[in-house]
């Protein structure tokens, strides 16, 4: 039995035109009580939060109110099949389903010709569009008719073959394609929980493991769109957590072709393929190609979406990646300008983005407000990451301890500092690894955090930036500065200019 908020969830989920449909059918069906369905609907629709007491006054005098539990399980029933009938012409595997239906129901009519075409054309379109689980219920019906439309016994044993081998193709193709998806699947949760930079040996081993898989030894192993998508997205994945940018833009480049060379593709899987172009995104501004990333940062803003999943993803995706493209090149301003705008999608959403996305967009606006000055702002964002109580994402779980430190000493809040700095040592006490630049931040902030008001910090500000760019040598120890440009808010100090200053002239060349 569904809750009243599954259907009062469900009824907020959909679009204008989802809700036109549904009353439009629910008035053709009056003579079946859909009127009451459809004052049902209405005044749940027009709820901000769901409220039964509400529902029952307003609906006191009306008899299908007494029965209201079992009146929301129907409701939920007709608005779920209206969904399905609304959107039957934009899916193949509904209109495959159709057409299977259809074959089925002719073969019972002993209608064995009409049948066999029907199916006939469900194979192709089976095999066409990769939907191998279909085609086992299309070869049984094929079995069970071949007798009814072969004369001859060789065409009666070739529609065997022909059908039988459909089937041992698609149990070839869907095994290929789970091998992948298991492969997919244990890289996906390591990068939750690691996050997406390899910090130790022992991290880059548990990755490797996947990558030694045979199956990903070579593409050609691959053996369907899906499967070969799934092949491309490891590779680029695992060489851009292990720093080797040009390869996975590569691999990025490679799986966004062939999603881009199939329309019907892109719009079956919306949500794949939005992640792939904000993947993409990712590996540009790590390769600091921020005027191609604005190339595909606007085809994410472009992008279709119809679903209030998907709906969600694209603002993620879109607004995570902008305000990490501002606070890259220096554009705080551009980013906190986005405050508002991320603040109304954030509520809009919340019920579909997942905690670590929230969790990176909470980090960036306080690393964009830090980058205006707005410190107070930044300490609001930052501890909007504390708040949420994960172990996810902990790559930024980390930055967020030491961007926190920061913004303590930017405030002159010398009472909090000691404490805030006691509790970013405990948490990275904790940790296996660390960063040679994380213990070098700890070293000197030990110093900064003791004496704040001594002209030694200029001393010891001078030392660090020497201590840091020794390490920056090291592109493992260089790719945390993705994170928060510490070298830049030295500079900052050092120089006596703006952090936005500084970020801006570390990207002039050389």
């Amino acid at each position: 039995m569904k809750t009243s908020v599954d259907l009062f969830l469900l009824i907020r989920s959909l679009s204008k035109s989802e809700k036109r449909y549904f009353k439009l059918d629910a008035q053709r069906q009056k003579a079946k009580g859909g009127a009451n369905y459809l004052k049902l609907f209405d005044a749940i629709e027009k709820q901000e939060n769901y409220d039964e007491e509400k529902l029952k006054k307003q609906f006191a005098g009306s008899i299908f109110i007494k029965h209201l539990p079992s009146e929301k399980n129907y409701l939920y029933s007709l608005i779920v099949k209206s969904l399905v009938k609304y959107h039957a012409s934009t899916s193949v595997e509904i209109e495959l389903d159709e057409l299977i239906h259809s074959a089925e129901i002719l073969f019972k009519k002993g209608l064995y010709a009409q049948s066999n075409k029907i199916l006939s054309k469900a194979m192709n379109s089976a095999l066409e569009n990769e939907l191998f689980s279909r085609i086992f219920k299309i070869s049984e019906l094929q079995l069970n008719l071949i007798p009814h439309v072969s004369s001859l016994e060789e065409k009666m044993n070739s529609g065997y073959e022909r059908s039988l081998a459909s089937v041992r193709l698609a149990l070839e193709k869907l095994e290929n394609q789970n091998r992948y998806n298991e492969l997919h699947s244990r890289l996906y949760r390591m990068i939750r929980k690691e996050g997406e930079l390899v910090r130790t040996r022992e991290e880059l081993s548990r990755f490797e493991k996947i990558m030694n898989d045979p199956l990903m030894q070579n593409e050609s192993l691959a053996l369907s769109k899906t499967s070969r998508r799934l092949f491309y997205f490891i590779q680029s994945t695992y060489y851009h957590i292990t720093g080797d940018a040009k390869q996975a833009l590569y691999y990025e480049l490679r799986e966004l072709a062939e999603m881009e060379s199939d329309k019907k593709l892109i719009a079956k899987d919306s949500l794949v393929y939005t992640a792939r172009v904000s993947n993409l995104c990712e590996t540009l501004l790590r390769m600091k190609n921020f005027d191609l990333c604005k190339k595909y940062l606007d085809k994410l803003k472009n992008a279709a979406a119809e679903f209030q999943l998907e709906k969600a993803r694209l603002f993620y995706r879109y607004y995570d990646f902008s305000l990490r493209l501002f606070v890259q090149t220096g554009d705080f301003e551009k980013a906190v300008a986005l405050t508002k705008t991320i603040e109304a999608g954030l509520e809009k959403y919340k019920e579909n983005i997942h905690v670590s996305r929230q969790i990176s967009i909470y980090y960036y606006l306080a690393y964009a407000h830090f980058g205006c000055g707005n410190f107070k702002n930044a300490l609001y964002w930052i501890n909007k990451v504390y708040e949420e109580k994960t172990d996810l994402r902990s790559d930024l779980l980390c930055y967020a301890r030491l961007l926190n430190c920061i913004i303590h000493f930017e405030l002159k809040n010398y009472l909090l500092l000691e404490s805030t700095f006691k509790s970013a040592q405990y948490f990275f006490s904790k940790r296996k690894k660390m960063f040679r630049l994380e213990t070098s931040f700890l070293k000197h902030f030990r110093k900064i955090s003791n004496i704040p008001d001594s002209l030694s910090v200029h001393a010891i500000f001078k030392k660090f930036k020497i201590e840091l760019d020794e390490l920056l040598h090291d592109e493992h120890e260089k790719s945390a500065l993705e994170y928060f440009d510490l070298l830049a808010w030295l500079d900052s100090k050092l120089n006596s200019t703006s952090f936005a200053t500084s970020v801006q002239h570390r990207l002039l060349p050389a």
